[in-house]
């Protein structure tokens, strides 16, 4: 992205750390449901997995090179603790880590 004036920009940036930091979340604003059950993640989301941390996911189109995997179209992460969805997510694999990069997703907790 490129501009041309300088412009300042305050991002309030939420993490959420589940199950001993094996898995970290951060987005620019998160919203719980009344009973705990259900949180959305939206802007600039990023679920980071340890590496011996796997997640399961399906969608409607799935699309790989060498960099990263694109999930299109009702996409669905099991993180065994909960379901992750979304309509699309860019997985890539960085150091130690999986990263799931997308701009929304709802967590339903099992």
């Amino acid at each position: 992205m490129k501009f041309i004036n300088i412009i300042v920009v305050t991002t309030l940036l939420f993490a959420t750390n589940v199950l001993a930091t094996n898995v970290t979340i951060t987005s620019q604003k998160q919203t719980f449901s009344t009973d705990k059950k259900r949180q959305t993640y939206s802007g600039n989301v990023r679920i980071a997995l340890m590496r011996h941390v796997t997640a399961r996911s399906t969608s409607t189109s799935v699309s790989l090179d060498a960099a990263q995997t694109v999930l299109k179209g009702n996409v669905e992460i099991d993180l065994d603790y909960a379901i992750a969805k979304t309509d699309r997510a860019v997985m890539r694999q960085i150091e130690d880590k999986t990263v799931i990069e997308m701009d929304s997703v709802t967590l339903f907790y099992k």
